[in-house]
């Protein structure tokens, strides 16, 4: 009987986990779809954060650090070139941007795939590390796009856009 109850309380764990991915990916949709109050500090914490969280995760198996560093470097310089699909506008007299929807849509299906591999494979050290170069690749595209949208902001706030 004890097995039954273990088993229904770990669907129930899963569920919440999914539920709460659900709600953090939906918020990430709609803010990517509607934009976003332009904040120097914000733009650049978030992608930051992914990244250290990314790491840490990374850093389970200290053999995958070459391999994380070389995705998150790729990840930064390919962020930059597809920043450029990144809105700038005024609205209320506040400067609003819009992110690139290809760079938000790869950094979303790596998250997902590496969750749902965490729960198929969790001991796949091969898989473990393909995904987790993907993911701090995804990490670097944030990155490099939040940094392209740093520059574009000061250029248009120094009137050269």
């Amino acid at each position: 009987m004890a097995s039954v109850n273990d088993a229904s309380g770990t669907n129930l764990s899963i569920l919440i986990y999914i539920f709460i991915i659900a709600i953090i990916v939906f918020i990430g949709f709609l803010r990517n779809r509607n934009g976003r109050r332009y904040r120097p500090r914000r733009l650049l914490i978030r992608p930051i954060i992914y990244l250290l969280l990314g790491l840490i995760i990374s850093l389970e198996n200290i053999s995958f650090l070459p391999f994380v560093i070389v995705a998150v470097f790729a990840g930064f310089l390919v962020g930059m070139r597809y920043g450029e699909s990144v809105t700038l506008f005024h609205k209320d007299e506040q400067l609003y941007y819009k992110r690139s929807s290809f760079i938000y849509g790869v950094w979303l299906v790596l998250l997902l795939v590496r969750l749902s591999l965490e729960f198929l494979f969790p001991t796949n050290i091969t898989i473990s590390l393909i995904i987790d170069s993907m993911l701090m690749f995804s990490a670097g595209l944030l990155i490099g796009e939040s940094y392209h949208v740093l520059r574009m902001a000061n250029f248009m706030k120094k009137g050269l856009i």
